[in-house]
């Protein structure tokens, strides 16, 4: 009505288009859906008692009496429906956004589509602005779980980004593994994508119960809108009629899916005439076609050119035909026209490298070869191997024949025993053991090479804070550093709580570099063939053979310190259990016992960082030949290699990226050159410098 407040009705389409339900699970998830605001809906017990008698107990009871009728919702259920529904889609319940209030944000998706419905945080409970409702494609349907989940998320963000941006606001979802959405790099690359464009935005993740998510459960099994292809799934092509005698350019858009375009062949088009060669200049990477009138052209141009056709009698390597300066060569390759600096030049490197049927990006031997036998400028071998190595598409997809960059830099040993520990977890190992165990955590000392192993049910962060207070800390004492990657249960809460409040340094390896763990990794590697030994046929009581490859690897010499490492930890040769021993057994007190295993020990530890350096040396040595080490400075740009490639024609390296910052000889910061808020710390092992392309203009 005019001069009065109303609801936007995009905003509450996705309630108000929602059928009246057709089963009985549809009228009680309706009405468990609209409890959530019965605090603010009068007479809700009242209204909503029709709808009730739908439950899943007097549903079971309405079966045993007539189990093949039809449902049909009655006429005091029907009118329950219409009189929720429109108390919740009117300003009784629906509020005006207040921009001093939080926001919230539910959503849900489901088989049949997603929904998604934006609350108000009042200090009298969480009252709805919005609903969403819509309808998933064919292709939708069949995505994992995780994609349906994040694809809600990123269509309700984007609908109501008229109230989320600029607003630190909460997210919740009843999906948990996308509770790190906004911290952590997805392996899923669809919702990598998602999770980049929702860097805009302020929010907090939170995992709530399916239960308590009953609204947009409901949106979602009951959608409304027709669904839509995500943008990220569609490439847009555009086409430009390029005829002299039309005076206004016709523009043709046509959208298909990533689908669709693998399967159309994709012409490369070359324009022609002067805008053309006009493009050229603003496009570097546009190619104008060329002939041999062009080419004496721009000869007659060139000083150069002029000077040696001016003495062409003096100069033996040089030939006149038809007034086009030719270049001689040495057999077999034939005369070829001298090309003087210029366009030409550029469009001759881009012509036999980068087309499809001239170059298709091979390497520079093929190049250079293909070039000589048609065309010659001075440096032209440096030009051509520049053009190759400055190559984008050939330096994202190309194999590296050569060793990674970086040289070694080994962790030095610690000055004692307990004072640098590894931990990691190992796992999940299939098949599961008989007592249910699915992982292996284990801690190793630095120097000495004892081991801590244990097989535990899962990798959670109680998990870890119980091996280390039971297994570790009461049995062994207070390590002073632990060094850990960067899982969540290592970078929980918890676990930092129980660090910190012992006075435990924690360290952290580099994101996706485990060789700085290497210590843990090597003896994981080692337990798995010895485990396997011992197990069953079915390889279910893989815990129970542990500790035997744990015992037996610490009462072993360790090829590195040459000591095993129970005597380093004990002070004495560990008995194996078929070892001979003594009938009679003397006590004779040694007052000077605590002093000489002091000095023992000390003699053992220093033995143990001797020979740990030294095979340290032996293994660099080894490691750095013809390996290269990067000079980077900041605002360098660079490709970072692709992680968790699906196919083989995946980008290899992606980017470019812009070095912002580094933070130690090997470790770096890079900045996403287009996406700005896609910010990575990498190793030098897997970055790849781009080379500047030269102007040959």
């Amino acid at each position: 009505k005019q001069g009065t407040i109303q609801p936007d009705p995009e905003n509450i389409r996705g309630l108000t288009g929602v059928r009246e339900p057709t089963s009985a699970e549809e009228a009680f998830r309706f009405v468990k859906a609209a409890e959530y605001y019965r605090k603010f809906i009068p007479k809700f017990s009242l209204i909503a008692a029709p709808l009730h008698k739908y439950s899943p107990t007097s549903l079971q009871q309405q079966k045993k009496e007539t189990k093949k009728t039809k449902f049909e919702l009655s006429d005091e259920a029907r009118t329950a429906f219409h009189q929720l529904k429109h108390i919740l889609a009117t300003d009784l319940i629906l509020n005006l956004p207040d921009d001093n209030m939080p926001f919230k944000l539910q959503t849900d998706a489901s088989v049949d589509g997603i929904g998604a419905v934006l609350l108000q945080v009042t200090p009298n409970g969480d009252r709805p602005l919005a609903y969403m409702s819509k309808k998933l494609t064919k292709s939708q349907v069949n995505w994992p779980t995780i994609e349906q989940e994040c694809y809600a998320i990123i269509q309700a963000v984007e609908k109501w980004d008229k109230y989320l941006r600029g607003h630190e606001f909460i997210l919740e979802t009843d999906h948990e593994p996308l509770v790190n959405l906004p911290n952590k790099e997805q392996l899923n690359k669809r919702c990598e994508r998602w999770r980049l464009r929702l860097a805009e935005y302020r929010f907090k993740m939170k995992h709530i119960q399916g239960k308590k998510n009953n609204m947009a459960d409901y949106l979602s099994r009951s959608p409304v809108d027709e669904a839509q292809e995500d943008k990220d799934d569609r490439i847009c092509y555009q086409t430009k009629e390029t005829q002299t005698e039309s005076q206004q350019p016709m523009k043709m858009i046509m959208a298909v899916t990533r689908a669709q375009a693998k399967l159309q062949k994709q012409n490369e088009l070359i324009p022609t005439g002067k805008e053309a060669e006009d493009q050229s200049i603003k496009d570097p990477n546009r190619i104008v076609p060329f002939d041999t009138d062009d080419l004496k052209r721009a000869q007659y141009e060139d000083e150069t050119v002029e000077r040696i056709k001016a003495d062409i009698g003096q100069q033996k390597q040089y030939a006149l035909e038809d007034g086009l300066l030719l270049r001689k060569q040495k057999s077999p390759l034939p005369a070829v026209p001298f090309v003087p600096r210029g366009r030409i030049r550029a469009d001759i490197l881009k012509i036999y490298h980068d087309t499809p049927g001239n170059g298709a990006h091979f390497g520079r031997d093929r190049t250079i070869r293909r070039i000589q036998e048609r065309y010659y400028w001075p440096k032209m071998i440096s030009d051509i191997e520049n053009h190759i190595k400055s190559c984008l598409p050939c330096a994202q997809n190309n194999h590296r024949r050569q060793k990674p960059p970086g040289k070694l830099q080994p962790i030095p040993p610690p000055d004692g025993i307990w004072k640098l520990l590894s931990m990691d977890f190992h796992g999940p190992i299939t098949p599961t053991s008989r007592r249910g165990n699915r992982y292996i955590i284990s801690l190793t000392d630095v120097l000495s090479k004892f081991v801590i192993a244990k097989a535990v049910k899962d990798c959670s962060a109680t998990t870890t804070v119980n091996f280390l207070t039971d297994d570790v800390i009461l049995k062994y004492g207070t390590p002073t550093c632990i060094l850990t990657d960067n899982g969540t249960h290592f970078t929980a809460q918890m676990t930092n709580d129980l660090l910190r409040k012992l006075g435990v340094t924690h360290l952290y390896t580099t994101a996706y570099h485990p060789q700085t763990n290497g210590q843990i990794e090597r003896f994981n590697a080692t337990m798995d063939g010895k485990i396997a030994s011992l197990c069953n046929e079915k390889r279910t009581d893989w815990d129970e053979m542990l500790q035997f490859v744990t015992f037996n690897y610490n009462t072993s010499i360790h090829a590195t310190t040459k000591i095993s490492p129970f005597e380093m930890m004990h002070g004495r040769q560990g008995i194996l259990p078929f070892d001979q021993q003594q009938a009679l057994i003397t006590l004779t007190p040694d007052v000077e016992h605590g002093k000489k295993l002091q000095n023992y020990l000390e003699k053992l530890t220093d033995e143990a960082r001797k020979s740990i350096q030294q095979a340290q040396q032996q293994y660099k040595s080894r490691y750095d030949q013809h390996r290269q080490e990067l000079s980077l400075k900041i605002n360098d740009l660079v490709l970072i290699k692709t992680r968790n490639m699906r196919s083989k024609f995946d980008v290899r390296y992606e980017g470019p990226f812009q070095v912002t910052k580094q933070l130690g000889r090997k470790t770096f910061i890079v900045q996403h050159v287009k996406k700005t808020t896609l910010t990575k710390q990498v190793t030098m092992d897997v970055i790849v410098p781009l080379v500047e392309r030269w102007n040959l203009y």
